[in-house]
């Protein structure tokens, strides 16, 4: 089959540091499926929005898989308060939605920073929710929150909001740093931040059973 991985850092595979430079060190999903004998193609971008991911797919394949990202990384304006910052994070993940089913192809989608909205996918019928969140498909106890703040998010943030907002997304924040303790080591380290070879295997084998991928 020819197979789309599509998304941001989490499709990309295992991140580390060889020589002091943070990369790549595994594929994942993409070497799994290829070592299966599939042609994939992956699109997949450190840092990328979901936007500009969207934008970089193709439909001209068999099957395309979608990492949704954290929807603020596509926000471009500035807010003022909480409820504000969680409309922002509703909106902009509609539009997300919109955009993926206006390519007019099946989209089988998996939460990675950016847990899947069930509810409001269901409203797409070319969106299929493959795994709601790659954390807690590995860790079904940890407590995926509903504004998820990466690290170049936070920096930003941090320099355009009022303390009182930041409390509010720096208790959240602190959910997202604990993929760098032990309890998640098995399937997030080596860098804390992304599922590892071992986490995207758990993947690739839950994808190739539930899409029958032979």
């Amino acid at each position: 089959m020819k197979i789309l991985i599509g998304g941001d850092s989490w499709g990309c595979g295992e991140w580390g540091y060889v020589d002091g430079k943070y990369c790549v060190l595994h594929t994942g999903l993409e070497k799994y499926l290829t070592d299966d004998g599939h042609t994939v193609k992956n699109t997949s971008k450190g840092r990328s929005s979901n936007n500009e991911s969207i934008q970089r797919l193709t439909t001209d394949c068999d099957t395309i898989l979608w990492f949704q990202s954290d929807p603020l990384r596509d926000a471009k304006i500035s807010v003022n308060s909480f409820n504000e910052i969680e409309k922002l994070n509703i909106d902009l993940l509609l539009d997300n939605y919109h955009a993926l089913n206006d390519l007019g192809s099946k989209i089988y989608v998996i939460g990675g920073c950016g847990k899947i909205n069930l509810q409001m996918i269901s409203q797409f019928s070319n969106l299929i929710p493959l795994i709601e969140s790659v954390p807690q498909f590995l860790y079904p106890q940890f407590n995926h929150p509903d504004i998820w703040i990466s690290d170049f998010v936070w920096d930003h943030l941090y320099n355009t909001l009022n303390n009182n907002l930041l409390s509010h997304l720096l208790e959240r924040k602190k959910i997202v740093d604990s993929l760098h303790f032990g309890e998640y080591a098995e399937y997030f380290q080596p860098d804390g931040r992304h599922p590892n070879r071992l986490g995207h295997y758990k993947i690739y084998e839950y994808i190739k059973s539930v899409l029958r991928l032979t």
